[in-house]
């Protein structure tokens, strides 16, 4: 989380320097409309974030073709090192929707892997619409192109990285539970096997 704050304050620094210098206009309107705009992202992702959790846990279906990771994407992903990274992103789940996503807390409880496959689902969506939405400000707010759509790239990229997370670990989570699935109907045949 500190890493995100540093982001986001560092880019506002920049931000509202570069306009005070070379936007024509004086420095506290600078960092007001710098400020202003950030704002107005927080306000967004937290209703978006708010939005998305209201859906219903059933209507999440982590086994849709469009959140599973085919070669090509697991590949893409190795390549940019996710794995050396993906601990550095903020995880909100838990603040979120009571779960938290850091680690696998119960492997062998395919029960509690769907929760988790949900919720990775639920953060995926919520950070993939906001990427869009970062860019809606520049319909309404002024200095668009000097504040607003900096702002909204900044925010943009902070959202890609969690989607690009929540799809790498669902790789695992999908094996971990095909993998259970396979252990628990063996377990069940062969217990059927004993009965007769």
């Amino acid at each position: 989380m500190i890493l995100y704050l540093t982001i986001i304050f560092v880019a506002m620094g920049i931000i509202g320097l570069f306009n005070a210098l070379f936007g024509g206009m004086g420095a506290f309107d600078a960092v007001l409309f710098t400020v202003t705009s950030t704002l107005v992202m927080f306000a967004i992702d937290a209703l978006v974030a708010w939005i998305v959790h209201s859906i219903p846990e059933k209507k999440i279906n982590p086994f849709k073709k469009v959140f599973l990771i085919g070669k090509g994407e697991r590949k893409l992903y190795e390549s940019i090192g996710v794995r050396t990274w993906k601990d550095i992103i903020p995880e909100s789940g838990k603040k979120l929707a009571g779960f938290d996503k850091r680690k696998i807390a119960e492997p062998n409880n395919n029960e509690y892997i769907l929760k988790f496959l949900r919720e990775t689902v639920y953060a995926e969506v919520m950070h993939f619409i906001c990427i869009f939405l970062s860019f809606v400000p520049l319909i309404f707010m002024p200095y668009r192109w000097t504040i607003v759509l900096p702002v909204a790239c900044v925010n943009a990229f902070l959202q890609l990285l969690p989607v690009i997370v929540q799809r790498y670990n669902r790789i695992r989570l999908v094996s971990l539970y095909n993998f259970n699935k396979r252990h628990q109907e063996r377990a069940e045949n062969e217990q059927d096997k004993a009965v007769c």
